[in-house]
Formats: structure tokens, C-alpha cells, sequence
């Protein structure tokens, strides 16, 4: 993994009511400590439509159409800035990376992230544990 990549992983969310599921996410490389950002699929969701946009981009990196078709995504996408979880690197995390995204929208990530946490509108960090994702990812315990 360089700096940053998309994964396929299984992070458990306080928020989920049912067992954890697959989720994709950018996955950034920061000096032994990996980020994990949510990203999302636009089309469809109430919270990328006009009456809810502008509350929406405070806290979402939205990549624009040819961004996301460029980065290898299907559909119109949105990285959730404001709720970032964190766990210590470990180099069987590459058996779920998907792919790379540019390095471009790597920084603007990094910059919205940044900023979001700088306005306050981030959710408290969340600190998963090596052996979570290994328990919750079946992939990681071969």
C-alpha cells in the first residue's frame, strides 16, 4: 500500500443495529497508523439531494462524475470526512485492498478531513483494534 487505497473491509459502526457488513473504504497510510474513510454511493441518497447538499459538503469529499469513474468507481461518490477510525498498520491489511486511488483526490481528501475536524463537525475518532479486523475480515486470519 502507498500512501493511500481503496479497500473492501468490515468495520463494526456503533451506529449499526445488524451485524457488521462490507463496506468500501479509502484507506490512508499515515506513518504506521492507517485511516479509514466511508466512502458512498450518491445517486439515491436524500443527503446529496438540493435541500441537503449544502449541510452534506461540510462533511463529505464528493468526487465529481469523471473523478469517480477515474478512481474505478461505478457510480457518483462521496468520502465521509467526519468519521474517521483508526487502527496501527499491519501489512496483512493489503489482502483487502481493492485498488489505488490518484494521489490527487488523496490530498483533497486529506485536506477535507483536516478541515472538517478544524470546524468541529467531526465525529469522535474511533480506534479499532488490530484483532477486530482480523476477527470480522476472515480474509486476514489465513
Amino acid at each position: 500500500m502507498d500512501k493511500g487505497s481503496i479497500f473492501i473491509a468490515i468495520v463494526k459502526f456503533s451506529r449499526d443495529h445488524k451485524p457488521p457488513k462490507a463496506r468500501q473504504f479509502i484507506i490512508i497510510n499515515k506513518n504506521e497508523c492507517l485511516d479509514f474513510l466511508e466512502t458512498e454511493k450518491v445517486p439515491g441518497k436524500h443527503k446529496f439531494t438540493s435541500p441537503k447538499i449544502k449541510e452534506t459538503k461540510k462533511r463529505y469529499h464528493i468526487l465529481t462524475n469523471k473523478e469517480s469513474i477515474e478512481n474505478g468507481f461505478k457510480y457518483k461518490t462521496a468520502i465521509n470526512c467526519s468519521e474517521v477510525f483508526k487502527c496501527d498498520y499491519f501489512s496483512e491489511i493489503n489482502i483487502l485492498k481493492n485498488r489505488d486511488i490518484s494521489n490527487d483526490q488523496l490530498i483533497k481528501i486529506q485536506e477535507k478531513v483536516r478541515s472538517v475536524i478544524a470546524a468541529g463537525l467531526n465525529e469522535p475518532i474511533v480506534n479499532i483494534k488490530i484483532s477486530e479486523l482480523k476477527s470480522l475480515n476472515r480474509k486476514l486470519s489465513i
